[in-house]
């Protein structure tokens, strides 16, 4: 049985994981805004329960997640990490261009700037390295 929580804090990542999981479209919509801002990321992981590479991949997010957050003390206002199921966010991953999973989609300013699509945790990794490189305008 879930809790009741409060406005805001569905925005709020999960106190072991660092994680947010995004549960719904207006939540999925309220990350985006919220993160918005130029020098804001957000990198979230698209996946389902039923597909195998998105199961495989989960313990790999969430040690790259936990990394990170050692490595870079103090930079939660400016990374967020989140993870949907594609199941409840149908409109958001096709909107995003979500076609196989997982899909990792990392966000600048709001808008999706580097995609991870498929198993691959050397690409992840990658992914996970460059979250905090200064990104050139294009």
């Amino acid at each position: 049985e879930q809790q009741q929580q409060q406005p805001g804090a569905l925005l709020q990542p999960h106190k072991d994981t660092g994680i947010v999981e995004v549960t719904d479209e207006e939540q999925f919509a309220q990350l985006l805004q919220q993160c918005g801002s130029k020098d804001h990321t957000l990198l979230i992981d698209f996946g389902a329960t039923w597909c195998g590479p998105c199961k495989a991949m989960r313990p790999v997010f969430e040690d790259l997640v936990q990394r990170f957050r050692r490595a870079h003390p103090g930079q939660e206002h400016s990374v967020t990490f989140a993870s949907t199921d594609v199941d409840t966010l149908g409109e958001a991953a096709a909107e995003q261009a979500v076609f196989s999973l997982p899909t990792f989609l990392v966000y600048r300013g709001g808008r999706a700037a580097e995609k991870v699509t498929g198993a691959y945790k050397d690409k992840l990794t990658a992914l996970f390295d460059g979250l905090l490189q200064p990104q050139e305008d294009h």
